[in-house]
């Protein structure tokens, strides 16, 4: 079967074009194998390209663990690229996805997606640093002073993933936020110029994945929304340790509403895979 890889700001994805209902989606050991960064392709998840009666076309997303997952904003960018690349849709797009539908933006190397609003009530402060909410995934938003390092990012992010609290939603994504500012070099990436030239940084532990992404689209926009609450910054860069992402949305009286999430997006190598090999049974 022909795939792509792809990755948004270092978060990376198999693409398929499975229009014609071929992939075995069921079989998780499969997508895990292919998944795999030593024995497999390698990546973060797993993307269908599906017809869809309502959108120009349906992204199933799986986690490398191989289990369906919930939404991925990275995953969801890549694959309104990569949609575009095989014809299944033009530079403005409707898609669905885990959570409905979305709408993307696509130009070269840069693609914005619609996200869902974000109900300000939804949102849990579990203390002066910490809250809970989803994006379309669920998220541990933890803000520091000083980033941890990528021991502490695994064995903290694996810690609270895990934790009891976050039974009923099968665990939480954790990002590390730090408090502080960081200058970005805009005229390195295509961003428009209506966003902050200052970010904040992050670390994701993700879940599906079971340690830190280079990044994560749903953990920003999470980050982006917890951000607003305590400083009422309506647009924000983020950045993470495989680019920067921006967020911006129109804050309304009880949610915050016209999500964008934005960033670069590439086509790292495309090839064919023979699916029997990566098939225990």
């Amino acid at each position: 079967m022909d795939f792509s890889k792809y990755h948004g700001a270092g978060n990376d994805f198999v693409l398929i074009d499975d229009r014609q209902n071929q992939f075995p989606n069921t079989d998780s050991a499969l997508v895990a194998a292919l998944c795999s960064p030593h024995t497999g392709i390698g990546a973060d998840g797993l993307i269908l390209i599906r017809l869809h009666t309502e959108a120009d076309f349906e992204m199933l997303y799986y986690n490398a663990d191989g289990k369906p997952g919930s939404l991925c904003g990275n995953g969801a960018r890549c694959a309104a690229s990569f949609a575009n690349s095989i014809g299944a849709c033009g530079n403005n797009t409707k898609f669905m996805a885990f959570d409905g539908l979305h709408t993307a933006e696509i130009t070269a190397g840069y693609v914005s997606i619609s996200m869902a609003d974000i109900d300000l009530a939804g949102i849990r402060k579990r203390d002066k640093n910490s809250y809970f909410l989803d994006t379309g995934s669920p998220h541990l938003v933890l803000f520091t002073d000083k980033m941890p390092d990528a021991a502490k990012v695994q064995k903290e992010g694996s810690k609270l993933r895990h934790s009891a609290e976050f039974a009923e939603v099968n665990g939480t994504n954790v990002n590390f936020i730090s408090s502080g500012v960081k200058k970005h070099n805009k005229a390195s990436e295509s961003v428009p110029d209506l966003l902050t030239d200052k970010a904040l940084q992050i670390r994701t532990f993700e879940r599906g994945v079971e340690a830190e992404t280079l990044s994560c689209g749903t953990g920003v926009t999470a980050a982006a929304a917890v951000h607003y609450l305590r400083t009422e910054q309506s647009r924000v860069s983020i950045a993470a340790i495989g680019g920067v992402l921006h967020v911006s949305f129109r804050p309304e009286a009880d949610r915050l509403s016209n999500v964008i999430l934005s960033g670069p997006v590439k086509l790292v190598f495309s090839g064919t895979a023979e699916l029997s090999a990566f098939q225990t049974a």
